[in-house]
């Protein structure tokens, strides 16, 4: 007898909880109509003439010219006067004629093998090592970068 009088109380009770969870996903999307139209099209109206009186401030630094001394922009404006460059200039090289033919891998010693063709001869070569003053830099899959003298330059692999 006690579990029927407790179905009576609590039967309704979930019906009323699920009917409210239903009824607040149906009306989920609906707009509010809390405001009046009139009342509305007044705060726009109010808001326009606010964007209307509103004058711009234009006495503020400049945000890009902090760091920049005064004299440095005197001396810039002046006709006439511009800045001088230094431009580094790379000597000419004769890299002659290099083929980077690929790499071999010796997975034992985790080092790699470059084969190179310099100058119709080929070589092999690990990082580090020279061949006619050309010296190997880096070794990649697709390239290898050699260094004669000062001057460094990526070769990539050829293809056959």
């Amino acid at each position: 007898m006690k579990s029927k009088k407790a179905t009576y109380i609590l039967f309704p009770l979930v019906v009323l909880i699920w009917g409210y969870v239903a009824y607040s996903i149906v009306t989920y999307g609906e707009p509010e109509t809390d405001l009046d139209p009139i009342r509305v099209g007044d705060i726009v109206a109010e808001q326009e003439q606010q964007k209307k009186a509103r004058p711009l401030q234009l006495d503020y630094p400049d945000p890009f010219l902090k760091r920049v001394s005064a004299n440095r922009l005197r001396k810039a404006s002046e006709p006439g006067t511009k800045p001088i460059k230094k431009v580094k200039k790379e000597p000419e090289v004769n890299w002659g004629n290099i083929v980077y033919n690929g790499y071999i891998r010796n997975n034992q010693k985790k080092t790699k093998i470059a084969l190179l063709n310099i100058d119709g001869k080929q070589f092999l070569g690990q990082q580090g090592e020279s061949y006619l003053e050309k010296t190997i830099r880096s070794i990649q899959q697709d390239s290898v970068q050699l260094q004669f003298g000062v001057a460094r330059k990526w070769f990539t692999k050829s293809k056959k």
